[in-house]
């Protein structure tokens, strides 16, 4: 437990992804069926840059450059 405090993780990025998917789950009540929803998702992960060296190998320290 102390090292995590010394190494403050932040995991932001990965959570902004996560409200949007809830925020199309919200507006879902409008779709004819799934494949119109899953069009939506596929649709937000394609503006995702996905080339960052952070966004999927580790995480971003809070408070560098």
């Amino acid at each position: 437990m102390l090292s995590n405090l010394n190494q403050v993780i932040d995991n932001g990025i990965i959570e902004g992804y996560h409200n949007k998917i809830k925020m199309i789950v919200r507006r879902a009540f409008g779709f004819r069926n799934f494949e119109n929803y899953r069009l939506c998702v596929k649709a937000l992960y394609a503006q995702m840059d996905c080339n960052r060296p952070h966004f999927w190998c580790r995480a971003v320290r809070i408070g560098t450059p």
